[in-house]
């Protein structure tokens, strides 16, 4: 879990800042499939459940 204030870069931040081309090939790639990534996941509203 995210300390408060700690901030996840979007896909579009790492698209951005990525030095490496093969990451933005694959991160379009996936996209463009449908295919969710970590960084999907990390932007997507959740419900907390504490059992």
């Amino acid at each position: 879990m995210a300390k408060s204030g700690m901030r996840f870069p979007s896909k579009a931040d790492v698209m951005a800042r990525t030095p490496d081309p093969a990451v933005r090939e694959m991160l379009v790639h996936l996209e463009q499939a449908g295919i969710e990534t970590v960084l999907s996941d990390l932007h997507k509203p959740t419900q907390q459940v504490w059992r």
